[in-house]
Formats: structure tokens, sequence, C-alpha cells
């Protein structure tokens, strides 16, 4: 009886899993992203946000309170348990971490009118860690995805991540309330679809007909993080108000620090931005957290953030330093053919400066599809060379990674001939952008079977 009902089992498994892959190979023809277009595919990734309603709009809605005392539920006192006996430091822990951000959060929430107590939401999104980052790819204290976030401008290229900018993502989070406020006119509905998508949650209320979100949070169409997700929340919330009867340690509320922008010019090294303001280079990251590289972006102005009292000092500091003793940079692409002596000699720039800042372990280790930081020696000379490194890379590496906001957005299912490099030549998108857009550190993480994310601008649908 075991043996034939193994049998059984293995057989059922063996067709769900042919099935499975059928319908994971329809992603890879152009058929399927016609099919997807028109909604009537599971695997669509669904595009919402301000191409919906523009956020002048969503300044209009009026907000209702967010009252704690209006959610007693089982899951409520369930969580509040868990938290008492298990969690109260970790509870502590993320508490610390919040001082540096909550008083900007609670300026920013309150221009927005959104109910204070939500300020509170990166405790159970990203535990006040403004470099999280999960599993899915989504980042900063709000926990925003790379989709989500181009709906509220949050631009993520090679040297920055703006869901890691605190004032950046939390205006991108106060907007993104408000339209899920909007959509659903329900609070628990709205933080249910924070977590799950507005989509999920509205096609779980139209298949069981109800707008209770405790009555959804009984079926498993929505997955357990998204039941419990509101229970959580608010358990914690109870916690934190009610410190003392939790003997929860919370002391030391601060006030937000005055900080200042200073708009730097071309990319900029933060070492020398560093020492012209008197700062540890450290400090200066922990105030610009967007920043991915050693240097703020090239080819554009860059807003970098400074504690008040520093801002005078470094706008001198750098008004006395000439822009041609600056080094800048620039990113080239490696066409086939290339190699880095006959880079650097393109360019008339010594190879060791070159392979030092890519953390390269031999001069040979380049390849054609990648690439490649260029150190170079004035903002004159690097202006000269923009249009040489245009020529040769197709288009200037400064607007390689910059997100299409009217993209159809697919899944794409490997095969063994696929490279990130034939995929990118394939769909006419850049190799970095698809790496960025499925979290894949090194193109040869790539693997037979893995569904990939592509975005297509809608301006190319036609040449597909």
């Amino acid at each position: 009886m075991k043996l034939w009902f193994f049998l059984v089992k293995s057989a059922l498994s063996t067709v769900i899993l042919a099935l499975s892959l059928i319908v994971l190979n329809s992603c890879r023809s152009l058929d399927y992203l016609r099919f997807a277009q028109r909604g009537k595919n599971i695997m669509q990734i669904e595009n919402f946000g301000t191409s919906d309603v523009s956020l002048k709009e969503l300044d209009k809605v009026e907000l209702s309170g967010f009252s704690i005392s209006d959610y007693q539920h089982p899951l409520v006192q369930k969580y509040i348990y868990d938290y008492e006996r298990y969690g109260k430091k970790t509870l502590e822990a993320i508490m610390r971490r919040s001082k540096m951000y909550l008083p900007t959060i609670k300026r920013i929430f309150k221009e927005k009118n959104i109910p204070e107590d939500l300020v509170y939401l990166p405790i159970i999104e990203s535990g006040f860690n403004i470099k999280a980052q999960s599993w899915a790819g989504a980042t900063g204290l709000w926990q925003f995805i790379y989709g989500t976030g181009i709906q509220y401008d949050l631009n993520v290229n090679y040297w920055y991540d703006q869901r890691k900018d605190l004032y950046k993502s939390t205006y991108a989070a106060a907007y993104h309330l408000r339209y899920l406020y909007k959509v659903f006119d329900n609070w628990l509905l709205a933080l249910a679809a924070y977590n799950a998508g507005a989509g999920k949650i509205g096609r779980a209320m139209k298949r069981y007909e109800t707008k209770n979100f405790w009555e959804l949070a009984e079926y498993p169409y929505i997955r357990k993080e998204t039941r419990h997700y509101p229970a959580k929340f608010i358990a914690a919330l109870i916690m934190i108000k009610n410190s003392e009867r939790y003997g929860l340690d919370l002391s030391g509320e601060t006030e937000e620090e005055p900080v200042k922008m200073l708009m730097i010019e071309d990319a900029t090294d933060l070492k020398l931005l560093a020492e012209a303001a008197s700062m540890p280079l450290s400090q200066l990251k922990k105030y610009n957290t967007a920043l991915l590289r050693w240097s703020t972006p090239p080819q554009r102005e860059y807003p970098l953030y400074l504690p008040a009292n520093k801002f005078e000092s470094l706008k001198k500091a750098l008004a006395k330093i000439p822009v041609e003793q600056r080094v800048t940079f620039r990113r080239y692409f490696i066409s086939i053919g290339e190699n880095l002596s006959s880079i650097a000699k393109k360019f008339s720039i010594p190879i060791h400066p070159i392979a030092e800042i890519n953390k390269l372990q031999s001069l040979d280790d380049i390849k054609a599809g990648q690439y490649l930081v260029l150190p170079i020696q004035g903002l004159k000379k690097a202006s000269a060379l923009d249009g040489q490194i245009k020529k040769s890379s197709g288009k200037l590496a400064s607007k390689q990674s910059e997100p299409a906001k009217n993209a159809y957005i697919f899944l794409y299912l490997c095969s063994s001939q696929d490279s990130l490099y034939s995929l990118a030549r394939k769909f006419s998108v850049d190799l970095q952008d698809i790496m960025r857009w499925n979290n894949l550190k090194r193109p040869e993480h790539l693997r037979s079977g893995m569904a990939l994310v592509i975005k297509i601008p809608k301006s190319k649908k036609n040449s597909l």
C-alpha cells in the first residue's frame, strides 16, 4: 500500500511540474507579452501608482484617523503575547535605531496629513534599517520594490538608490499610503495592500465579496504574511505606546537634526567631500545612504545631505579646489574585442587607477557587455571625452540605468542557451538593468529554469 501511494504521489508531482513548466515557458514568447498586457495572466506583474493618479490629486484625498483601539482581534492579542514574551529586546533595538529617522518621518507625515501612528510602520517593514533589503528586492526603511518605487520617482541606477534616501522615500511612502487609502477607504485594507499589493487585495475582496479585512484574513487566498501583517503592526504599536505597562525601555526620543542640501556638480569623490567638510567619511555616508559608490553621480548635479553646521564650510572649501584638480568618473560599455589596455589608450588614462577603482583581480578581468568606470582628471577633460564615450557605448553611461516608467513587465524563463548578454540584445535593454531588476550580483549567477523580470519600454513595443 505504501509503495502504491508513493508511485501515485510521484506521478502526480511529475504532472504538476510538467504543467508548471508549460505555463512558465509561455513567458518566453512575445505572444505572452501581449497576453499579459490584457491582464489575463496571473504571472503579470502589476504596475500601479502615480501612473493612475497624480501626486496633486493624492494631496486632495481626505484621510480618516488611525486608532489602535479600533482594531481588537485575537490575532492582535496573539502578537502582543509573542512580543511580550519573546520580542521585547528586538523591539527595543528597533526603536533605538528609529531615533535617527522618526523625527523626520513625523514631520513629513504631519505635512502630508498621514495619521501619526503610521510613522511606526518601518518596525515591521525594515526594523528601521535604512539599508534593509528583502529576498524579493524590496529596499530601504519603507521596503519599496523597484516597480512601485519608480511610480513615486524613487530612481535606481548604478550610482544611487533613492529607496534608501530618508527624505525621498518617506515622501513616497506618504503618497503611497494616501493612494492605498484612496483605493480602499479603510486603513486595514490599505495596510494589507502595502504588504501584498493593491491588486492582490482587490481580487480577494472581489472573490469573497467582502470589504472586511478580518473576514478576508480567514481565507487562504491571501498569504499568511499578509493576513497577519496588520495585526502584527497593531500589536507592536500597542506595545510601543504603552511601553511602561509592557516593560519596554524606550527612553531618549530625539529631535530632528537640521540638515541642508548642497548641490554637487558632476562626480566628486566622497573622501574629498568629507575632508572638505571636516567630518569622518562614515558620518557623511550616514547622511547620504542612497549613494551606492565612492562618489556622487557623473554628468548631473546631485543633492548632498549635510549637517547644517557643515554646509558653509564645505561650500567654501569646494570653491577653493579648482574643478580641474578634481577626479570625476564616467561609465564605459565594453565592446567585443576590447581589453583594458586598448580602453586606457583610447582615453589616455593610466591602466592601474582603472583596475583599482573597478576592483579587477587582473588586467584581463573584463568582458564584453559589462561596464567599466573610468577615472578622469578634471571636468574639462571629462566633458571633452563625453562625446567619444557616447559614440563608443551607444548612449551616455549616465542614461543607461534610468528607469522606464511606461514599461511592459513580464517574466522570462531562462534556458541553458541564455546569457544575460544575449537577453540584453534580444530585448534591447541594458544588461546591468536586468541584473538590478532581478537582484543578480554577477552575470554568471544566471541559471537555466530561472524566471527573470524583464521590463520593456512601451515605446519599443512595436519593434518587438
